[in-house]
């Protein structure tokens, strides 16, 4: 994925659909308290969905006991509709959100390529 530089706002929806492809449903920037900022879609439970995965992703990470000395990367939820990967990248979170025809593998391979691309742009946004 070639996301260098700056990241500008014109271009998260872009950058967000390079990993969408058969069988994902959308892909979706948020902050850490839930608020969705981009997505690769227009549906109207991105928000809801984004909400709550940052909810999970978050309490996860402040629980180290569960995690030992390890740092949470990403955390893959079941639905019913799918599944639904998150991640930290920089200061934000990513959310891949999938139906159920999506092997997992291929599902954390699309959330790990799209938190290494942005990365670098959303840490330079922080400083």
């Amino acid at each position: 994925m070639g996301v260098s530089g700056m990241l500008k706002a014109k271009q998260v929806g872009v950058v967000l659909s390079q990993v969408q492809s058969p069988g994902i449903i959308s892909v979706m920037l948020l902050t850490q308290e839930g608020a969705l900022l981009g997505s690769s879609t227009t549906n109207l439970s991105n928000a809801a969905i984004a909400a709550i995965a940052a909810n999970i992703f978050v309490n996860y990470s402040k629980h180290k006991s569960l995690l030992g000395a390890v740092m949470l990367g990403s955390i893959i939820i079941r639905c019913d509709h799918g599944l639904v990967a998150v991640g930290s990248a920089g200061h934000l979170l990513v959310c891949v959100s999938a139906d159920q025809s999506v092997p997992l593998g291929v599902l954390k391979k699309k959330l790990d390529v799209l938190k290494d691309g942005l990365e670098e742009p959303l840490s330079r946004m922080a400083q």
